[in-house]
């Protein structure tokens, strides 16, 4: 074998770095597996859909569990149904649990996040949040000439700088204790905006960049995000948003599975307890989440082995996906057309 040769000194030189930053990443910057047993979660938009799923799992897992939305009967029954959801307990290993609501309007603004989240702590024996899990959001898919601007300000306000407000509340107790998890619920819009989420699809966007940038601050403080990447999921939330949603968004759409919020649930708490940034749901969440990688974090030793190996051939096989949406959306114009 000729050593000297250019392919072979390139091909073994490349494959000495990839191995000496996945050794990198496993032993100086990946973080440890999270216990949520008696952790205190804050779970925005937890009455309904994937933040009510994912505060039954926690709650499972032994964690008290605050869950802040608008309406207080769907807060209340929510509370009884992840109650009810609880295994029970004999003996020594009891421990008092709480499951608390919190009635806020998350959209008004950061004031009324942040009583929302000290409201939280009080009713959680004064115990600050150790996770937060930003769940609230809405989607209203139409196209974009159709769209009010108001419209396009409540998403803004809801999905965008209401998790931002709440993790503005939380960061100061994590940093204080040494260590928290913060989960962003985004949206697979984030990753593959399509027709009828020209207002919607930025708001997702920027909670990653949000969480990228946010990530290099408060790694050295014990504090980890994770941004959930959810697909369509059978919700009440994704019921409302079919009545208004786009016809070529329909089409489009079909193209993929829909997923139970219990699926979804288990990925994103996977994720808060491994300390994976990047959380997928399926083959195409996977698919998608290392196509859209980036300069983002990546705490995984599988994870940056396979978004440094598959990145080009994973275009590729976006390409299946891109080119035939573009037709869909072209022959809807035309059939709409000929119903006119």
């Amino acid at each position: 074998m000729d050593f000297s040769n250019p392919a072979f000194v390139y091909t073994t030189s490349s494959l000495g770095l990839v191995l000496l930053i996945l050794v990198l990443i496993h032993f100086r910057i990946r973080p440890a597996r999270f216990n949520l047993s008696e952790k205190h979660v804050v779970i925005t938009g937890g009455s309904s859909g994937i933040g009510k799923a994912v505060a039954k799992k926690i709650a499972q897992a032994g964690s008290h569990v605050t869950i802040i939305a608008r309406d207080q009967k769907k807060l209340e029954a929510a509370v009884l149904e992840i109650r009810e959801s609880i295994p029970p307990c004999e003996g020594e290993e009891c421990q008092l649990q709480f499951i608390n609501w919190v009635s806020a309007d998350l959209a008004k603004g950061h004031k009324e996040v942040e009583n929302a989240i000290k409201e939280a702590e009080r009713k959680c024996g004064g115990r600050s949040a150790d996770v937060l899990v930003a769940s609230a959001g809405h989607a209203v898919p139409k196209a974009f000439r159709d769209l009010a601007p108001t419209e396009v300000e409540g998403m803004c306000r809801l999905n965008y700088l209401s998790a931002v407000d709440a993790c503005r509340a939380v960061l100061p107790g994590m940093v204080a204790r040494g260590g928290g998890r913060i989960a962003l619920v985004a949206s697979q819009a984030a990753q593959a905006p399509i027709f009828g989420y020209t207002g919607y699809a930025p708001t997702k966007c920027a909670l990653k960049g949000f969480a990228e940038a946010l990530q290099m601050e408060v790694h050295r403080d014990g504090v980890h995000l994770s941004v959930a990447f959810p697909p369509d999921t059978d919700t009440p939330g994704f019921a409302e948003e079919n009545k208004t949603k786009a016809p070529e968004t329909h089409l489009v759409a079909e193209s993929g599975a829909l997923f139970g919020a219990d699926q979804v649930a288990e990925s994103i708490v996977n994720g808060i307890v491994k300390g994976r940034f990047l959380v997928w749901t399926g083959f195409d969440g996977w698919l998608l989440c290392n196509l859209t990688a980036n300069m983002g974090p990546v705490f995984s030793v599988s994870d940056a082995f396979f978004q440094v190996m598959l990145s080009s051939l994973l275009r590729l096989v976006g390409f299946f996906y891109i080119v035939p949406w573009y037709i869909t959306c072209k022959k809807a114009k035309a059939g709409l057309k000929k119903k006119s």
